[in-house]
């Protein structure tokens, strides 16, 4: 990797980085629902992260254990269903397990959503080895 390469990566991971701690901050609320659910599984064996950046994109959800993404998809995303097909594309090829789930979904059910979606973490998580 030449270094102008290497300098390019780099900035672009700053930039995203940023960019998560400010999405951080103006989540949707069912996001922040979802959240509220997700975030103290640690009993479990498995940790979510929100507004996680994998350069050059920020996700919803993320646990590392699993190499789980979870996606919420509101308004927003019904006009881009190409660019989020061809997102999780990039996310699964570089081993990366993609959920996406809708606002409706997770505001008529975020308990039961949310234990879903630990079950699938917890057994991707033990396939890797990683609990």
């Amino acid at each position: 990797m030449n270094i102008r390469r290497w300098r390019e990566d780099r900035d672009l991971e700053w930039v995203t980085r940023q960019r998560a701690r400010e999405l951080r901050h103006s989540v949707t609320a069912p996001e922040n629902l979802l959240w509220l659910y997700l975030r103290n599984r640690r009993k479990k064996g498995v940790a979510f992260r929100r507004q996680h950046p994998l350069a050059p994109f920020i996700v919803d959800f993320f646990c590392s254990a699993a190499r789980l993404v979870v996606e919420v998809d509101g308004e927003s995303h019904a006009h881009s269903i190409l660019r989020d097909a061809a997102r999780t594309l990039e996310l699964e090829s570089r081993g990366l397990k993609v959920i996406r789930v809708s606002d409706d979904e997770v505001i008529s059910g975020a308990a039961d959503l949310s234990e879903w979606i630990v079950g699938q973490a917890v057994a991707r998580a033990r396939e890797l080895g990683n609990l």
